[in-house]
């Protein structure tokens, strides 16, 4: 898991290099960057966990929301996490306070009862509730 936090700070760096010259998109492959890596830290945080079902589930990639500037060393992510579990997809609700070391970064992740299908999951994403802080899965980890 150690290798997925370092590579989420690797493309967290590169998403806050971010200048006003970019084009759209390079400005897409640098949001892209740091979903791919915290879909694969949550993978590996969620392996093991009761409700986690780690021999068939799977996550393949966050859909974003929105990803915003919090400050100059941290983004806030919100979006849909796509679920794979057997032949079924669904988006489930994630938010991440991503903040490069030293400082800690926390994911929220939520139950199962919070998915949608995958194809009503596109768009702005009402499906998510509205406060990260109670959902099942809260996750501090430190990117380095």
């Amino acid at each position: 898991m150690d290798g997925h936090a370092q590579h989420v700070a690797k493309a967290l760096t590169v998403y806050l290099g971010d200048d006003a010259q970019a084009t759209p998109q390079e400005r897409g492959r640098r949001q892209a960057d740091p979903c791919g890596s915290v879909s694969w830290l949550l993978q590996g945080l969620m392996d093991g966990q009761p409700d986690w079902d780690s021999r068939y589930a799977w996550l393949d990639g966050i859909n974003p929301t929105k990803i915003t500037r919090v400050d100059p060393e941290g983004v806030r992510l919100v979006g849909g996490a796509y679920v794979v579990h057997g032949r079924k997809w669904t988006l489930r609700p994630v938010e991440a306070e991503l903040k490069l070391p030293p400082a800690k970064s926390i994911l929220y992740f939520a139950s199962s009862e919070a998915d949608v299908n995958y194809d009503q999951g596109h768009g702005d994403s009402p499906f998510i509730p509205p406060d990260p802080a109670s959902w099942p899965h809260v996750f501090e980890v430190l990117l380095a």
